[in-house]
């Protein structure tokens, strides 16, 4: 169910295949972002954590792990009615998977700000490209103060909600449910501003650098097509749900329905948001079958998917594609 959900969380007969088929596609989700990200950190030998900050790639299937394991739990909790009184662990389990996916985003954006400054060198406008680009400083302390606070608000008006929910208290259960869907909403409109325009420009930065690549393009073309789908998908994700929960919150406010449409949107919301990550973890998987046996004196550019956190020199004349 949505986090938009009724008062009394029980879903009525008709809408339980609803649920089965949210479990069965978070389930595939989960499976797949859980093996490729085994795969890269264990095969590829790809880092998760880096100069205090999560790498973009595996930092981003990371948290969606942890989104699409917690959806999966709550999911189950209200389609077979268990623990039917554990009002508040329910409303955790709901909202931190929300969560999560904000803090794989997150991750993502925060690798793309790492990423453009190292693709501008070569360029003669390069100044006027990175002057709009926070430092490496500015964008560790963005990130966490971002990771610290969603998190601790929507941690702290989780139990709210549960607990109102507990005690009958509708009012307050609403008041801390539109709070928490307006923070939601928020976090999407501002994320979707920076892919909208920083995701671009790492497209565009890209596809001049490869222009200045002799001979073989086949890792270049890789990156792009997985970096444009990654784009998408978020896009995607984060312009449908900055809509939905902004308008579940004021319906929830508002409106004191008595039908199922709460549900119905949710099991939108959560189809969408599975179609679309995976096709980002699928865009991930097409760049995984590209060769990495490239001569490193046809690569003089670092993408995003090998960015490294450390104050390295923006030229690296060595470094390879890691697609």
């Amino acid at each position: 169910m949505s986090p938009n959900s009724h008062f009394n969380i029980t879903p009525s007969l008709p809408l339980l295949p609803l649920y089965y088929i949210m479990i069965i596609f978070c389930a595939i989700e989960s499976l797949s972002a859980f093996s490729l990200l085994l795969y890269k950190r264990f095969h590829d030998n790809s880092l998760l954590w880096s100069d205090r900050i999560f790498e973009p790639i595996t930092g981003f299937l990371l948290w969606v792990v942890l989104h699409s394991s917690f959806r999966i739990c709550y999911l189950i909790f209200v389609a077979f009615n268990l623990m039917p009184n554990a009002f508040i662990l329910r409303s955790i389990l709901n909202f931190s998977g929300w969560a999560f996916v904000q803090f794989a985003i997150a991750t993502y954006i925060a690798g793309i700000f790492k990423a453009i400054p190292k693709l501008t060198f070569h360029r003669q406008t390069a100044c006027k490209q990175a002057k709009f680009i926070p430092a490496y400083q500015s964008v560790l302390f963005i990130y966490w103060i971002f990771i610290i606070t969603v998190g601790s608000l929507i941690f702290v008006l989780s139990c709210l909600r549960g607990y109102f929910q507990s005690i009958n208290e509708r009012n307050s259960f609403v008041i801390s449910q539109g709070i928490l869907l307006i923070i939601l909403s928020i976090s999407n409109i501002v994320f979707n501003l920076c892919l909208f325009k920083y995701g671009r420009l790492l497209v565009a930065l890209t596809q001049e650098s490869v222009k200045l690549t002799n001979g073989r393009n086949e890792p270049y073309n890789a990156y792009l097509k997985k970096l444009k789908t990654i784009n998408f998908a978020l896009m995607v994700i984060v312009s449908w749900s900055s809509i939905s929960f902004l308008s579940w919150a004021i319906c929830s406010i508002k409106v004191k329905a008595k039908f199922d449409l709460p549900t119905i949107l949710s099991f939108i919301t959560n189809i969408c948001y599975v179609i679309m990550i995976m096709a980002a973890i699928i865009g991930i998987i097409r760049g995984q079958l590209y060769p990495k046996d490239i001569n490193d004196t046809d690569m003089t550019l670092s993408t995003i998917s090998n960015v490294r956190w450390s104050q390295t020199s923006i030229v690296q004349t060595n470094s390879t594609i890691e697609t």
